[in-house]
């Protein structure tokens, strides 16, 4: 596609670009240390979930569950806090990925995403957004980083109904 030319004289166009479906986004590393132990000491449904962190005015956190899958470190998003909104969902997207020892991605295949339409919170559970080989963590002397991006989307907007608008 050619590009048309400026002719001269014209003044310039300026375009600025808004975001119609606006999110909150976080980025947090979440350190792992002592892998092993935890392993030898959590039970099949044990976790050890992270420090509250916010976005998008709400209240998170990532539990990791050593050995829920006898094969498989797990990790999985919290909501904490209770959705605000009138419909009673929050919905979110979290990209997670594995860091190698200089905080670079470690493998593409060591990645995950998805979202979730969180509708009770209050410590709600969400898919599993990251799934990791015991054997890729174990290659990283103990301890192990993950990235997380987190978004949560504003609520959308809807057409008001004739009653609505009438009354």
């Amino acid at each position: 596609m050619q590009v048309p030319a400026v002719a001269a004289g014209s003044t310039n166009t300026v375009v600025q670009t808004i975001s119609v479906t606006a999110a909150a986004t976080g980025v947090y590393d979440f350190r792992f240390d002592g892998y092993s132990l935890t392993k030898v000491v959590a039970g099949e449904e044990d976790f050890y979930q992270s420090e509250a962190f916010s976005v998008g005015g709400h209240n998170w956190a990532i539990r990791y569950y050593p050995n829920r899958d006898n094969s498989r470190v797990s990790l999985y998003p919290v909501l904490l806090s209770r959705p605000a909104d009138d419909d009673g969902r929050v919905r979110a997207s979290f990209a997670c990925t594995f860091l190698d020892k200089s905080g670079k991605p470690a493998s593409k295949d060591i990645a995950d995403s998805a979202s979730h339409a969180f509708r009770s919170g209050a410590g709600e559970e969400a898919w599993e957004v990251l799934s990791l080989r015991k054997e890729a963590v174990e290659r990283f002397d103990d301890c192990f980083v993950v990235r997380c991006t987190v978004s949560v989307l504003k609520k959308p907007m809807s057409q008001p109904s004739d009653e609505e608008a009438v009354g």
